[in-house]
């Protein structure tokens, strides 16, 4: 649940218990009222650890986080009393280091949609295993993070010369770029499904249980390089509502930073998300915004605070239309279909715009906290699609307007939903990526269709024309960029649309080369789709 920030950020003395009572409490349990308890859990036991995974001493976190709402948890006693219905927020200051015995009451709390405050390098890396004599380390391993989605870790050095830059859609993350001194970040790798969709298919997706945010970049050499603090908000699944805020960094922190991320991870779980009703537009279409509000288990409609905003810009960033409005719906989900204003839509011609979206939210008598949210659309664009270069290829070489074109290339989808990009599309983020790689030398790139080939055909003959405007967005954002797409079909065993063997089966064969031959011919006047 949402919390006051400025309120929390008070000092010891102007903190009450009162600020977190009723509101603090997870969805469907009732205030106690008369029974006030603490609401943050700081594991914290100096006989583990290495004292350079410590950032942060005792006495800081004593002093800024009231004792009224703060409990200092040995490892042992985090085995009995690190309970969901006791603390809201558990933090974490050991980095890598974490007591074996603690573990699973760690995960039992983090599972019941607890949030998580977790400092310095790869969490949950380095086990440490209880003895009668206090503790032992043991070996440096993944075992431990992967039960929570994170697979790897790689170390990545900052450099000497190092800035840090704010995600500037999370306010928060402003005042935090001059609080952290990063000498090494561990890029963390997470596994964000563990369901599948179509259980035949060897290339399937599952849903999406959570969404990672960077809130700050470690920038070196003038490119982004790794990410020193990650929001990870759990939204449905094994630990749907919570918060996760993860600092996997080797360096400093300042105490205030500390308790600017508590009361941000306090928020719990939630997104603002938006999608257009189709990618790219042809003229005289009426865009239409799809827009949702996920709060998980609680009721969302009680802490949305005011309208919410949706602003067209095009190319340029002139403002093209704004408009406002208010959510339908109840519960954990909260949605609005905004159609573009027809004498703003009938101005639009070819290109690009992109949609911000803006939303307040906070608790009752609680000061709200900014959300944002940004997606494109693209209006057909026939000049675009049909120019460029012409690619070719002989026994060694692919050729760009008959000359040798070597290729530095990379297979990309996109760098938020993955697989299901052409379902979930967001155009906006596609160009940033494909400017992204563009400069990075990226000079072709490699996509396609991966998995639940009959949501693009569920007959034979008749593709889903909302996933091919989504196509047709995405080749419009890689034809902008000037770097040509090598189109996989099936990457993996074809789809059998009703057939018994998708290489032998006549029923099968003759739907799939329908299904090539029409999108094939839809794009014939690409010259460089490969």
């Amino acid at each position: 649940m949402p919390y006051h920030r400025r309120q929390f950020l008070k000092t010891t003395a102007g903190l009450t218990l009162g600020s977190f009572a009723a509101s603090a409490l997870p969805f469907g349990v009732a205030a106690a009222g008369t029974n006030p308890r603490p609401r943050i859990a700081v594991l914290w036991d100096e006989r583990y650890g290495s004292a350079v995974h410590w950032r942060i001493t005792q006495p800081e976190l004593r002093k800024i986080f009231d004792p009224s709402t703060t409990k200092f948890l040995t490892a042992d006693d985090a085995v009995t009393m690190l309970l969901r219905t006791s603390f809201d927020l558990l933090i974490i200051p050991s980095g890598p280091d974490f007591p074996v015995n603690a573990f699973p009451a760690i995960l039992s709390f983090l599972r019941s949609g607890g949030n998580l405050l977790c400092l310095g390098g790869a969490p949950f890396s380095i086990p440490w295993h209880r003895t009668d004599q206090g503790f032992t380390e043991g070996i440096r391993q993944v075992n431990y993070h992967k039960a929570l989605g994170i697979t790897q870790s790689f170390r990545i050095p900052s450099g000497n010369d190092n800035t840090l830059e704010p995600n500037r859609t999370i306010p928060v993350a402003e005042e935090l770029a001059d609080m952290l001194k990063s000498t090494a970040v561990h890029a963390l790798y997470y596994r964000l499904a563990d369901t599948n969709d179509f259980p035949s298919e060897s290339g399937t997706t599952g849903t999406q249980d959570a969404v990672v945010t960077p809130l700050l970049w470690t920038i070196a050499g003038g490119e982004r390089i790794s990410a020193p603090v990650v929001q990870v908000d759990q939204l449905r699944g094994t630990f749907a509502g919570g918060r996760w805020i993860l600092v996997p960094t080797e360096g400093t922190i300042d105490p205030d930073a500390v308790r600017l991320l508590a009361a941000h991870a306090l928020n719990g779980a939630m997104r603002l998300h938006a999608l257009p009703s189709y990618a790219c537009y042809r003229t005289g279409e009426l865009p239409v915004i799809e827009l949702r509000f996920h709060l998980p288990g609680g009721m969302a409609e009680s802490i949305v605070r005011g309208p919410w905003r949706v602003t067209v810009r095009d190319h340029r960033q002139w403002i093209i239309a704004e408009q406002s409005g208010t959510w339908s719906g109840s519960g954990s989900l909260l949605t609005a279909a905004v159609p573009m204003e027809r004498k703003a839509a009938g101005a639009l011609s070819a290109g690009f715009y992109s949609v911000d979206v803006v939303q307040s939210a906070g608790a009752e008598n609680e000061e709200p906290h900014r959300l944002s949210y940004t997606t494109g659309f693209w209006m057909e664009d026939a000049a675009l699609m049909s120019g460029g270069a012409r690619y070719t290829v002989d026994g060694y070489y692919f050729r760009k307007n008959g000359e040798p074109y070597p290729v530095t290339g990379t297979t990309y989808m996109t760098s938020d939903i993955h697989r299901k990009f052409l379902f979930e599309p967001n155009p906006w983020l596609w160009r940033q990526d494909f400017t992204a790689m563009k400069e990075a030398g990226i000079n072709m790139v490699r996509t396609g269709i991966w998995t639940a080939w009959r949501n693009y055909m569920l007959d034979p003959g008749t593709l889903n024309e909302r996933t091919m405007r989504s196509l047709d967005a995405f080749l419009h954002t890689a034809r902008a960029a000037d770097i040509p797409v090598i189109f996989t079909f099936f990457a993996f065993l074809p789809e059998l649309w009703n057939g018994e063997n998708a290489y032998l089966d006549p029923r099968s064969v003759d739907a799939q080369k329908e299904f090539v031959a029409l999108i094939v011919r839809r794009y014939g006047m690409m010259k460089d789709i490969l």
